[in-house]
């Protein structure tokens, strides 16, 4: 009776600590994002999109749209996030697939940016396709992303036997307060990856490739843990089903890109299909300049000690991830130092120029350090350098990040 009266409130401990570390997350981005929204933007949820006057402009879908241009927060310079509420009013670029240039004129690279229908496709969902709806649902389809991302980090917490609280370590994380602030669909990747692999571990394979499948849409990138996965599975199994239904998860991604080949050959030929934003080069080459830049006074003044705060951590897990590697043989320690030299292969102008574009590509190297620290049971000194990690993380993102989310709260 004491046995099974213990087992009893452990369950319910439990279930209050991953129904704490939930609302917690979700309500310390929420408050963000609401601070952010009144201090920027006086309530617009435009402003989240960061529009510029250059691209607008040559949009002739919103020439058209008085009503709504007219509402909208519009600056000098842009970002990303424009792009995927320009891609909302049309999907499947029907409007102008007989003059497929014309896509150019407000889009930088038509069939990279078509590459991530995932997210502009839920917005018109979630929005029931009223485009005045648009910004606001954008934002808030993150916040939900989010939550989703804090519930499935618990679930996987809870089945390797971890404390649900050890959740709280995704505010931690810098990239996806960019995401939020900036209307990217880094957090709504991460949601579908996360869920993703708790049906992987659940043995559910099903569940598991669709929502590898939308993760896929929504950021390509994710198709090298995918492919680990499926490669492990198929390893460690004489049944090819795991592997299969796995590898099946790429498929969609493959019909989309083929589609957009056919949708934009007239103006890019192979390209869309074989060829994506051309930002690797060099491993370390990135880096290396942004050290460069910063000691010899070129880089952007504000943010130039959160560069090299940055930096010098993402370099420091890449070596620690060889480590665990060689520890700890698996499919989370392979995929780490892969993403980790992935992100340190990336190109100065493109990527570390800024180092909020640097943050805003790192959440699945953040992602994978969490649940490989999830996963399994370390010795004290091993256990103390990954707590070391998450403090150093949580310092940089609440005082150097460009986000700066502790001005928010």
């Amino acid at each position: 009776m004491k046995k099974r009266l213990k087992m009893l409130l452990n369950k319910r401990n439990v279930l209050v600590k991953s129904a704490i570390a939930t609302i917690l997350v979700f309500l310390f981005f929420f408050s963000a994002m609401r601070g952010y929204l009144k201090k920027r933007y006086r309530g617009n949820y435009s402003g989240f999109l960061k529009i510029s006057s250059k691209r607008i402009d040559k949009n002739p879908i919103l020439k058209e749209r008085g009503d709504l241009t007219k509402g909208l927060v519009i600056k000098k310079h842009g970002y990303d996030g424009q792009f995927f509420y320009f891609i909302t009013f049309d999907p499947f670029a029907e409007k102008y697939k007989d003059k497929p240039k014309i896509y150019r004129k407000f889009l930088d690279i038509p069939p990279y940016r078509y590459g991530r229908i995932g997210f502009p496709l839920l917005v018109k969902i979630f929005s029931l396709d009223k485009p005045e709806l648009y910004p606001e649902v954008m934002v808030y389809t993150i916040l939900l992303a989010i939550f989703l991302s804090a519930f499935f980090l618990v679930k996987i917490l809870i089945f390797y036997g971890k404390d649900p609280l050890w959740a709280l370590i995704y505010l931690a994380i810098p990239s996806f307060y960019f995401s939020l602030f900036y209307a990217l669909p880094e957090a709504v990747a991460g949601a579908f990856l996360l869920g993703g692999f708790y049906f992987y571990i659940k043995e559910r394979f099903v569940f598991s490739s669709l929502l590898f499948a939308l993760a896929i849409l929504t950021r390509e990138t994710i198709i090298i843990f995918v492919l680990v996965l499926a490669t492990f599975e198929s390893l460690k199994t004489k049944s090819s089903k795991r592997p299969v239904l796995l590898f099946s998860s790429i498929f969609p991604y493959f019909l989309w890109k083929i589609f957009l080949t056919w949708r934009f050959f007239p103006d890019y030929g192979w390209r869309p299909f074989l060829s994506n934003s051309e930002i690797i080069t060099t491993p370390f080459s990135g880096v290396a300049k942004l050290f460069w830049s910063t000691s010899h006074g070129f880089y952007r003044k504000g943010i130039k000690e959160a560069a090299v705060f940055f930096s010098v951590i993402i370099i420091l897990l890449f070596l620690f991830s060889i480590y665990l590697l060689w520890k700890k043989w698996g499919p989370l320690s392979i995929s780490l130092p892969l993403y980790s030299l992935l992100i340190l292969s990336t190109k100065y102008h493109k990527v570390w120029r800024h180092i909020g574009n640097a943050e805003r590509i790192s959440y699945e190297i953040f992602l994978l350090f969490v649940l490989l620290f999830a996963s399994h049971r370390y010795k004290a000194s091993e256990k103390y350098t990954f707590l070391c990690f998450f403090f150093l993380l949580a310092i940089y993102t609440l005082f150097f990040a460009s986000s700066r989310v502790i001005f928010y709260i």
